[in-house]
């Protein structure tokens, strides 16, 4: 069965739809292996305190090699109060460098949807497949 000129614009949009979701997925996956493991290997992991959460800020004070340093990030939890201790990873050689630890696996949700957008093309792509050339 020859396919329409529907058929072949809906079967073009699938498969546009699956590049793109491969894409997503593969990108993801490089930035969350970068943020996960490449990133943390040339960092310390300390411990900070919070010292002021404002407008979705929070500011943290840690201490490397007897220096005490502040640092203000623009994010958020809704377990973070004033006087809490999180994790944090800073550079060796610039320790005002730092990030919140936690925060590093957010890297996770480009390749889960991803994988998501992976799963509803493919499975268009066989109902779609399957209804054109069944009958």
């Amino acid at each position: 069965m020859l396919l329409n000129q529907d058929s072949s614009r809906e079967l073009k949009f699938l498969a546009a739809f699956l590049l793109i979701s491969v894409f997503i997925f593969i990108a993801g996956l490089i930035i969350s292996i970068y943020f996960i493991f490449i990133n943390p290997m040339n960092k310390e992991k300390t411990t900070a305190t919070i010292t002021n959460i404002t407008n979705n800020t929070t500011t943290v004070k840690y201490e490397v090699n007897g220096r005490l340093y502040e640092k203000r990030y623009s994010s958020y939890s809704s377990t973070y109060y004033v006087g809490k201790k999180i994790k944090i990873y800073y550079n060796k050689r610039k320790p005002i460098d730092s990030s919140i630890a936690s925060f590093r696996f957010l890297s996770l949700i480009a390749p889960g949807i991803g994988i998501i957008f992976i799963g509803v093309s493919g499975i268009l792509c066989i109902v779609f497949y399957k209804k054109e050339y069944s009958a």
